[in-house]
């Protein structure tokens, strides 16, 4: 299990399902684009549960936290599982 600080970022994101990462990029305003997003992934600036991940359609899934800079982000469900 992840630990975090005071000082962590933290951004929880509602999410309708499973989502590629490209789209969650987009869908939670860290990118404006899929151009931007698929860059931001290419380049391994993005990290899935504490890894750098390079496939732009991996699916995330309630319960991944995606992190880019300094901020973290936490795929949920609202309302469970869809």
């Amino acid at each position: 299990m992840q630990r975090f600080s005071a000082t962590d970022k933290f951004v929880k994101v509602p999410v309708k399902g499973e989502i590629r990462l490209d789209q969650f990029l987009k869908w939670s305003n860290i990118s404006a684009t899929g151009g931007q997003s698929k860059i931001l992934v290419m380049t391994g600036e993005v990290k899935v549960n504490g890894e750098v991940e390079t496939r732009r359609g991996r699916l995330l899934q309630e319960g991944d936290t995606i992190q880019f800079k300094e901020t973290e982000y936490f795929v949920f469900y609202p309302g469970g599982e869809c």
